[in-house]
Order: C-alpha cells, then structure tokens, then sequence
C-alpha cells in the first residue's frame, strides 16, 4: 500500500497529555481505516479480539485431563544440582536420576504402597520379636536405643539378625521411592490416535523441562485474549502501561521512534485477561488505561504484555508484510505469545506467507523496507528466519526507514568474514587515536585526574552468523574542586534537587545547551553529574559525565567507522566547548575567575570552628547521596569507571 503518513508529523508528539491526544485523534477521525495499511487484515476497523490459546498449551491442556482420567499424577523432576551450582558432587551416570516431567503411574503408586506397607510390618514384627528376646523395654526413645545397640552387639542372635534385615528391606525400598515414568513416553502410549498431540510435545519437552508452572500456566491461559491493533494511539502508547515500559516509553531515549510506528501505522498485540473484554467497545477512541489522563472507576483496561509486529513494507511487489517481534514486553513472560502471534501472522497472510505447494515461501529480504524508525528489538534477520524457516537462514538485512523518515540501505557487511569485520574496526580505531592524544582518553587510572578525557571502544559480539558490532563513547569533564567556587559546589550538589523539583539551575542543561552549539556531526543523549562525589569530603574533584546519541549508526564496521569519523571532526569543537562552559561558569558564578582574594578567618572563629568541621566531616560517609547513572538506549558499554 502507499499510504502517505506526512500528515501525521505535526499531529504526533512526545508525551501523552489530554490536549496532544485529542488533536491526534481529531486527526485520525478524518482518515478512513480502509486506506491504512494491513486493511486485508482488519477488514475497515482499527482493533480486532482473538483467544489467546496457543495449540501447544491445548495440547498440554488435554494431556492433563487424561493423566487425571487416568488417575496418574504429573510430577516435575528438577535436575540434579551439580558441585559447581551448591557445592554437591557432580552424580555417576548410573546414580543419575531422571529429570523433566515425569508421571507417576496409579498402579506403581499403589504397588509402592503395597509392598512398604508389607515390609513396615515385617519390621514392627521384628521389632516386637527382637525385644522380647532382649528384654529391653522400648517404649522410651532410651529403650529403642539400647535395643539398636543389642541388635549391633548380637549379630549371630536370629532375632537381631531378622531385625536388622528386615529394617534394611524397608529403608531401601523407602529410599527408592515410587517408580516414575517419563512423561512422553505415556504420551506415546495414550494418544496413538492423535499424533499431532505427541509431535507437539516432543518438540515441546525440552523448553518446558526447567519450568515446573507450565502445565498451571497452560490451563490459565484459557482465561487470556489478544488485541491486534493498529490504532495509531495504541502504537504510540506501547509502552506508556504500568509494567510495560521501555526506552520506547514517553520520555525515554527512543519515545520518538514509537511516534513514527504510529505514522507508519505498524501493529501491535497486547494480552488482556478475557473478562476485561466486555467492559470495552473496540472502536472506540482508546481501550487501554492512562493513569496520567483517565481518573479512577475509567471504563479503560490495563494489559499485560505486548509484543509488537513490524511492518515490512516490499518495495517490488508493493505488498506489506506483519512480523511478529521476538522481543516481549509485560509483567511477566506470556508462554507461547510468540507462537501465537507467528501463527496467527502466517494464518491471517497466508497468500503472501505460502506458496501453491502449500510450503513456507522464502521472499527475498533485501526486497523489504522496515517500517516504525531505526530503533529494532531484535536483527530483522532473526524475525524473519523464525517467521519463514528456511533450510538456508537469512543473513542479509532489509531497507529500514530511519528516524527522519530516510530509506537506509542495508548493511552490505553481513556478507563478509569476520576477520574483515576485525581488520575494518582497528582501522577505525586507529584513526580515533591518530586525532585524539592518549593524555586525552580516559582510562582507570585516570579517574579523579582533572582534565578532559574522552572514553569509547567497540566490541564485536554475536555469532559469526549473527554478528554485530557495539560501541559506546563518553566525555569526562573532571574539575578541581579548589576550582569551584562556594555557590558554585551548591549548584551542583543541588542538581539532583534542581532535576526532581524544577529547581532554577541545571547545570546538566547548561553543559547539554552548550555543546549542542558547537557540535557538528555528534548529537549529545545525556549529561550526567554524579552526586556521590559531592557529598564525599575525601573526593577532590567535580565530574561532568557526556552521552551521545549512537542508535542512528549501524552495527556493523561500516557504522563505527562513520561515528569516528564523525567524533574526530567534532574532537576539536568538543575542546572548544570546554573552555567556554569553563568561562560561561566562572561569569555565573560556578568557578573561581582568579581575580578573587582568600577572605582571613578571625583565629578566635577559626578554632571554634574546626571541632565542629571535624565532626561533620566524621558523618559524612553516612550523609552521601548514591545516584544511579542515567540515560536512554544506546550501543553502550557500561559506564566507565
């Protein structure tokens, strides 16, 4: 489809007010639902209802009702721990036992049963014997003690000697537990007439072997339902629920590409509970809560997850295509959603998803525009090898369209070696360090040192198969705290304050503002200023901690070569902006300008004072503000240092 979505831009902001919303929805009540994509799927409505009972959780479903049938008890067998996990030593083959999902058999149970009543008595009777012959009396805890040490001390005595068998029998026989049966194997047995029930858990069994919930989960899934949406509210709200967020929610580092999802009208999957679906009509403006807007007693229901699928939009066939997301967002992981929502999504675009032989087709993914901004939760490759399954899995990348609404080709990378991949990074590394002094990049032993420093390195992580490269970089701007002048030290420990509270100074704002004005190429993400070293007598410094924007540069050699070449163009403006925050902060007040003259202390003050000094210094330790680095999603290390 070729659906214009410019009209969208000026209608999709960044926070999800009342006002901003109801021009959102002013705008989509002139746009009709049958000239939006994936309308083949929704039929001329926004939002569509499904149940939400993936066929292996039926299959589960009914494998419990028949072990029940069968009077047989489902049990889940946890693996045993090694030394390495509680310190136990790692079991023989043969003293291993058996793991998974297992079923105890009514007619073992009953014959353990059997037999350890059998053997209990045959002891008591011992027992009884054994005490006769001795005449100890064993009606104390004493008794049955002494009766243990004459049994030890008669070993040739026929009534010990039967004690003591007899004790053996039953305790080995106690240890041996009642016989259990793998699980499959009943299957096998029981649903000879249904083998898709058999296939299912087979291909199952090992995903469910570590989870002992999954059959509780199963039946509870009866009580979800689905809503599949392309309601350009309910995309621009994917993660503005309580338990979903993300660096897609309002706010957050990437809110902006959930802005062009909306425009590109991408869709969206979110889990209800089944009963929440009769207090909502689906065509209406919004379905889901707002704690911001809607007030309490709102008609409005809250999900539970959600999991978006991707348009692909094929630029040579003119056709859209819906690709579930591996990445799930919610309370907690729904089983078998991703199932679901691949099922559905082949079921819904069978046309387009199979060939005449009725086999999974394998499009050409090169042939493709990915849709909804740059930001991917997982490589399209994956999406679309899970989607399709071929023999032979996708290694290229699609088109996608990035954040200013530009077609980015994809990465001609993905066809290279690695060792291509490591010879093209340390070139690029290379030139880093060719433009940027080593006494300028930052490094452990560096920490504290006044200066500025600048922190950034790649890394090659995934498979050979799956490759991707990671990159991160930060600027330190470490000043001496001697430098800073007295209003100055409370501006900044005062900017936590000033950052929850509104308060009338924000240095970070400063520093973002400034740099903002003299970079070229780089874009600043965050500027954070670490409180702990302020409230710390023992620090000498004040630290201003840099972020930059890298999501919009590829994963790949080719992406870290335009971030270098673009953070050594900017390198020179990066040190020019320095020194005019340091000069903008000394005429504000911040720093010391020089000019100052120390003010004498009366040596009367002076040494009432420094008792007092001493002893604030002692609690200081107890007093320190502990802040969390902040900051949204980026191809980031952790922070340094």
């Amino acid at each position: 489809m070729s659906f214009s979505t410019g009209k969208w831009n000026k209608f999709l902001l960044g926070e999800a007010e009342q006002e901003k919303v109801d021009r959102f929805l002013d705008t989509l009540s002139r746009v009709k639902p049958s000239e939006a994509p994936f309308n083949n799927i929704f039929k001329g409505k926004w939002r569509i209802a499904m149940d939400y009972s993936p066929k292996e959780f039926e299959h589960m479903r009914a494998i419990d009702v028949r072990m029940e049938e069968l009077g047989h008890q489902i049990e889940h067998v946890p693996q045993f721990p090694y030394k390495s996990a509680v310190g136990l030593e790692k079991p023989s083959e043969k003293s291993k036992q058996p793991w998974g999902w297992m079923v105890e058999r009514r007619q073992d149970r009953h014959a353990w049963l059997a037999r350890s009543n059998m053997l209990y008595k045959a002891w008591i009777k011992a027992m009884d014997d054994a005490e006769a012959e001795s005449g100890i009396d064993t009606s104390s805890f004493a008794g049955q003690g002494d009766l243990i040490s004459w049994v030890d001390e008669n070993p040739d005595n026929p009534y010990a000697k039967d004690y003591k068998e007899t004790y053996a029998q039953y305790k080995k026989h106690q240890k041996r537990d009642i016989r259990k049966t793998k699980l499959g194997k009943i299957v096998a047995r029981e649903f000879k007439e249904n083998p898709e029930i058999i296939d299912s858990w087979n291909k199952s069994a090992r995903m469910y072997q570590d989870d002992p919930n999954i059959f509780k989960v199963a039946k509870a899934a009866e009580n979800y339902s689905m809503i599949i949406s392309r309601h350009p509210v309910d995309i621009y709200r994917m993660s503005d629920h309580a338990g979903i967020t993300s660096c897609h929610s309002l706010g957050a580092s990437h809110d902006h590409c959930a802005t062009q999802e909306a425009e590109d009208f991408g869709m969206i999957a979110y889990v209800i509970e089944t009963k929440d679906l009769g207090r909502i009509n689906l065509d209406d403006d919004e379905v889901f809560y707002d704690a911001d807007r809607h007030g309490p007693g709102a008609d409005q229901i809250e999900p539970l997850a959600r999991r978006r699928l991707r348009r692909y939009f094929n630029k040579k066939d003119n056709y859209d295509l819906a690709i579930p997301d591996t990445k799930e967002y919610g309370y907690k992981d729904i089983p078998g959603f991703l199932n679901v929502l691949v099922d559905w999504s082949r079921g819904i675009q069978k046309d387009l998803v199979y060939g005449e032989d009725n086999k999974l087709n394998k499009p050409e993914i090169t042939d493709f525009i990915r849709m909804g901004g740059s930001y991917p939760d997982a490589p399209d490759r994956d999406l679309f090898n899970r989607m399709f399954q071929p023999k032979e899995k996708y290694r290229r990348q699609p088109s996608y369209k990035d954040d200013e609404g530009n077609v980015v080709a994809p990465s001609p990378w993905m066809t290279r070696s690695r060792k291509e991949w490591e010879r093209a990074i340390d070139f690029a590394t290379r030139n880093y360090e060719s433009h940027v002094p080593e006494e300028n990049r930052y490094n452990a032993t560096k920490r504290g040192t006044p200066g500025v420093y600048l922190a950034t390195g790649p890394s090659i992580e995934g498979t050979d198969q799956n490759p991707e490269v990671e990159f991160y970089t930060e600027l330190f701007i470490i000043i001496p705290k001697e430098e800073v002048t007295d209003e100055g030290e409370e501006a900044f420990m005062g900017n936590l304050s000033a950052l929850i509270a509104g308060g009338s100074r924000r240095l970070d704002v400063e520093v973002k503002d400034l740099l903002d004005r003299h970079l070229r190429n780089l874009e600043v993400e965050s500027v954070y200023i670490p409180m702990t070293a302020f409230r710390q007598a023992g620090l000498p410094t004040f630290t201003t901690r840099i972020r930059f924007e890298l999501a919009h540069y590829r994963g790949d050699p080719g992406g870290y070569s335009d971030f270098i070449v673009d953070l050594t163009r900017d390198w020179p403006n990066m040190l020019a902006a320095v020194e005019d925050l340091k000069e903008e902060w000394k005429k504000s007040g911040v720093l010391k300008s020089g000019e100052e003259e120390p003010a004498e202390e009366p040596e009367e003050v002076k040494e009432q004072t420094e008792p007092f000094q001493r002893k604030v210094a002692a609690k200081h330790n107890r007093m320190k503000i502990r802040i969390i680095g902040v900051g949204g999603r980026t191809k980031s290390a952790p922070p340094a240092g």
